[in-house]
């Protein structure tokens, strides 16, 4: 049986109770627009690189590839005793971005390899000069997150585009959020270029791989969480709710939305303002929009400090 949203009498007061025990996220009483709104436009464990011709870079087993500065400098921040080698382009001393880098790796005794444009290029585009085989990934504990007061999760329904995917794990490491959970089938995998593109994000928010995730949805729900759809038919924008602390954001795919068994589980469906056109938002910044929207409600600040990941 399909779980009714909302009880028949309108939205639950702040403080009451939901007939699952869960305290209900109140409507704000403020005027929507009167212009057509379109909601949420339909947009793994990172997989390893493949082996190339620059000696040391071949990845195996549980090992990633790391490609450009800004993901290799989190990945030796982060987890430098798990960087098992870094490559700079030969001129790396020159300049500064990449000898910092070396210098990090120093830190935590990682040999460095100069190598050529030509075995850069081999590894992967957009290197900006600089590559790192990485051991570790973090990983996402589902138990970890029973007993918190606060968690922000985001679930991505069919998204297919690695740069959205990217986009999305870097938002939500900006915005503090703790995972990303993307279904097992019909999905963008978090792949090198996705990871390149989070720009560090894929260091620290886990990427959860969930074979059912109308299930897994559902179990989050028993667990405290408000499950909130990015729909275009939604029942209002985000900031008329007075968002849960506990809360999962979902995402549709770029073609087609959620799918309706993903929406069945959702409490609530918000959509996002836009100007009439016949188009909408992809779906990197319906995400982005939705979690500053949680951000700003949860009180996290310029200079707050971001909830650690659950590595």
């Amino acid at each position: 049986m399909k779980k009714s949203k909302r009880p028949s009498s309108g939205p639950t007061r702040s403080g009451s109770k939901s007939a699952t025990g869960r305290s209900a996220p109140v409507k704000n009483h403020r005027p929507l627009t009167n212009r057509p709104l379109r909601g949420a436009p339909p947009s793994r464990p990172i997989e390893g690189g493949r082996p190339s011709s620059a000696a040391g870079f071949n990845i195996s087993g549980k090992e990633r590839l790391s490609l450009g500065i800004h993901s290799v400098r989190e990945a030796l921040k982060v987890r430098g005793r798990a960087v098992k080698i870094l490559g700079l382009r030969e001129d790396f001393e020159r300049a500064p971005q990449l000898k910092e880098l070396a210098l990090l790796a120093d830190e935590f005794k990682v040999p460095v390899k100069a190598l050529s444009g030509k075995d850069l290029d081999a590894l992967g585009s957009g290197h900006q000069g600089a590559v790192a085989i990485v051991t570790e990934t973090p990983v996402f504990d589902i138990e970890a997150v029973r007993d918190l007061k606060r968690c922000v999760l985001v679930a991505c329904d069919g998204i297919e585009d690695p740069m959205n995917l990217g986009s999305i794990l870097r938002s939500s490491w900006l915005l503090g959020a703790s995972a990303v959970l993307l279904p097992q089938d019909r999905s963008v995998s978090l792949t090198t270029s996705a990871a390149k593109v989070a720009s560090g994000g894929a260091e620290h928010v886990p990427v959860e791989i969930c074979s059912n995730l109308p299930r897994q949805l559902d179990i989050l729900r028993e667990m405290g969480f408000w499950v909130f759809g990015l729909a275009e038919k939604g029942t209002g924008l985000p900031w008329d709710f007075k968002l849960p602390e506990k809360i999962v954001w979902v995402i549709g795919s770029e073609s087609s939305g959620l799918r309706v068994t993903v929406e069945r589980v959702c409490d609530e469906l918000v959509r996002l303002p836009q100007v009439p056109g016949g188009s909408s938002f992809n779906a990197a910044v319906s995400a982005s929009m939705a979690l500053y929207e949680s951000a700003r409600q949860h009180g996290l600040k310029d200079d707050a400090e971001i909830p650690p990941s659950l590595l």
